[in-house]
């Protein structure tokens, strides 16, 4: 359901059933190949957190931006994605069987397709972060039946027909605030691999700033959510709830022992908290 009360419903042969009754009316419509979906039988939706509605068929995928405009725009459309590989424009997941589609913390997307195993895209599926088969992964098929993810943990739970595997994703959901906000490992020993390890900065709200800076005030590193997203080689980069570090500091060497503040800012709501972390190299 949407944040404007719309109830989302997948159909076998209507496409995409948007039903409305807040406000004392009622109001109906669905979305079908008039609107450029790519096929009626519509098998899995998903709600972004910015309010798109993700929607795969049994021969591909599509967006619908603009879901507050939905029972007023009598020509709306759903969008194909369209990428570059190797210079060529081509429509993502083009004739695709998706099965299913989680949207994790980041805002990125886990799609599971019959066939082709799982993908994992970039916010935007401009970027294919992961692309799990049976021959590149423990994955037992390429046909993905349901997916789950437990934001609590990053535990993404796949089912397949010839079975269950499960993958530690590292993402986390974002928090209302920073009363729970902790930085690990904290100390940072001498036997720690910071660069490949990480610092982790957990419980944070969706929309925030983290700057890090030694005990004088110089900065060391800084990142925000909807900018320094993970697996795009940042040394500060932010994964839904989650923060994680390598140590470095903005000339890209690995800071030396001392005590560090990490100072947290939701852009949203103004709050702010410090944390202390001591590095012992």
């Amino acid at each position: 359901m949407g944040r404007d009360g719309t109830k989302w419903v997948a159909s076998y042969s209507f496409g995409v059933i948007g039903f409305n009754n807040e406000g004392g009316s009622q109001k109906i419509k669905n979305l079908s190949k008039e609107a450029n979906l790519p096929h009626e039988y519509v098998t899995t939706l998903a709600l972004d957190n910015r309010s798109q509605l993700w929607i795969g068929t049994i021969e591909g995928l599509r967006v619908l931006y603009n879901t507050s405009g939905f029972f007023e725009d009598e020509n709306i459309t759903a969008d194909e994605i369209i990428i570059s590989e190797d210079g060529v424009a081509k429509e993502l997941l083009f004739k695709q069987f998706v099965s299913k589609i989680v949207v994790d913390g980041s805002n990125n997307k886990w799609v599971g397709t019959v066939g082709s195993g799982l993908f994992y895209f970039s916010s935007d599926g401009q970027q294919t972060i992961f692309h799990f088969t049976k021959e590149n992964s423990p994955l037992p098929s390429n046909n993905i039946s349901e997916i789950s993810l437990d934001e609590s943990n990053g535990t993404l739970y796949i089912a397949t027909e010839k079975g269950l595997v499960s993958f530690k994703t590292g993402s986390s959901s974002t928090t209302e605030g920073f009363a729970t906000s902790h930085v690990y490992p904290n100390p940072v020993r001498p036997g720690f691999d910071i660069v490949e390890e990480k610092v982790k900065i957990k419980d944070l709200p969706e929309n925030v700033n983290i700057k890090i800076t030694d005990i004088e005030g110089n900065l060391v590193a800084e990142a925000q959510s909807r900018t320094n997203q993970r697996y795009n080689g940042f040394n500060l980069e932010i994964d839904g709830g989650i923060a994680y570090w390598n140590g470095k500091n903005l000339a890209n060497n690995v800071v030396a022992s001392g005590v560090y503040l990490i100072m947290l800012s939701d852009l949203d709501s103004f709050e702010t908290k410090v944390l202390k972390l001591m590095v012992v190299r």
